[in-house]
């Protein structure tokens, strides 16, 4: 029994001895690896520290639509729940913020058409007209919170994309073709606030408001052809919406990577 159980322990050891050496070269393996993959985004320029995929600190900067934008936000909620109060919602209608077909909904278009008539909604779309021509958003997030960082201001986006899609495709069906592509281009911008923000979600979601105007833009291309300077207009802002998405991805993918995995492998 003696000599059986000396054998085990002799085999155990020696297989918990080349369990550790192998643990080892295994991790000297996987961290050359690493250091030369760092090495290799080094090289090609990529951000190798979080603070420097990070936005500009968002207080106390100038030309900074965040603020209008988080502004119209707030009016639009509060005028949303108050028309509420007064008019009946159509079923299957969770919030007047919302893109509608016409045709097929006639009763949502036209609760949604009364929304978009109120003095406040209006003061809203002009300050998310003069927020869309601003340089820049830089939204309050704590970035430094690492997969704790909120982002409340990702849902306003997309409502106000919504909200912009809506109003367009009702002035085109008016029959008011101008302000219904100058609603559309200004839609267009609006996808472009978050296109700085290192996190793929917000990436996402951009995506997702370009979508919704895209479709509005086949409405209105159904009534009537393009004006050519519409045309141009349309085309080089697309042409920009294009570009500028696969560095916003490049840097929402270092974002995670920095913001995220790392933060992840840092904490005790």
């Amino acid at each position: 029994m003696k000599s059986k159980l000396r054998r085990f322990m002799k085999y155990a050891g020696m297989a918990g001895i080349c369990l550790i050496v192998a643990y080892v070269v295994l991790t000297i393996l996987a961290g050359a690896k690493l250091r030369q993959a760092y090495e290799d985004l080094r090289k090609d320029g990529r951000p190798m520290t979080a603070a420097e995929v990070m936005p500009e600190r968002w207080f106390g900067t100038t030309n900074n639509a965040a603020f209008l934008y988080l502004a119209a936000h707030d009016i639009l909620q509060t005028e949303d729940r108050l028309y509420r109060q007064e008019v009946t919602a159509p079923k299957n209608c969770p919030t007047a913020m919302d893109v509608v077909d016409i045709h097929s909904e006639p009763e949502k278009a036209a609760f949604i058409r009364g929304f978009l008539q109120r003095e406040n909604v209006a003061t809203a779309m002009q300050l998310i007209r003069l927020a869309a021509d601003m340089p820049y958003a830089n939204f309050p997030v704590n970035w430094n919170d690492g997969p704790g960082a909120l982002l409340p201001h990702i849902a306003c986006m997309r409502a106000m994309s919504r909200l912009m899609a809506s109003r367009c495709l009702i002035e085109a069906r008016d029959g008011k073709m101008e302000p219904a592509f100058s609603i559309f281009l200004t839609g267009l911008r609006v996808c472009n606030a978050m296109k700085n923000e290192p996190v793929l979600i917000s990436q996402l979601v951009r995506v997702a408001q370009i979508g919704i105007m895209l479709n509005v833009l086949q409405d209105i291309a159904d009534l009537g052809p393009l004006s050519p300077e519409h045309a141009e207009k349309l085309s080089a802002q697309l042409a920009g919406l294009d570009v500028g998405l696969r560095p916003s991805f490049v840097q929402a993918i270092d974002g995670e990577r920095l913001l995220f995995g790392e933060w992840a492998f840092e904490q005790p």
